[in-house]
């Protein structure tokens, strides 16, 4: 490492040995569109909105891993669906988006399990969807 020439005296001597910092990488705005879609569906979240943000922003990159070339935020609206339809056994239990990063590839297993045996015939779009987020299992 080249020794730094100093011309102008520092206040401390550390000053400007770590350079410029990168700006923080800021919401695009999915995650307050995905909490204002949850919360119409099911009313108050559960927890604060800062935790359900980071779980929120975990399932986001969770479904782009799955499935670059998809689109995370309707692969995610579909899982909400599903999740809260009125006839799965999840619908009274989703209160967060904790709920959903924890039980996804549960949700979507039970909804392609009804699926196949006739019981719940919710669209098998939201199924194959819901399902790419979770990486096909």
């Amino acid at each position: 490492m080249k020794p730094r020439e100093i011309t102008t005296p520092l206040a401390h001597p550390l000053d400007g040995l770590n350079g410029a910092k990168t700006p923080r990488k800021r919401a695009d705005g999915r995650v307050a569109l995905l909490l204002d879609y949850l919360s119409d569906k099911i009313g108050d979240l559960d927890g604060s909105r800062i935790d359900n943000a980071r779980a929120c922003w975990s399932l986001i990159l969770r479904a782009e891993k799955a499935d670059p070339e998809g689109d995370a935020v309707d692969s995610i609206k579909r899982l909400i669906d599903i999740a809260t339809d009125e006839t799965n056994w999840h619908s009274r239990n989703v209160t967060n988006f904790r709920y959903l990063l924890n039980n996804a590839r549960r949700i979507a297993n039970d909804h392609r399990a009804r699926r196949a045996s006739g019981h719940g015939a919710a669209a098998d779009k939201m199924g194959e969807l819901a399902g790419r987020l979770l990486g096909g299992q």
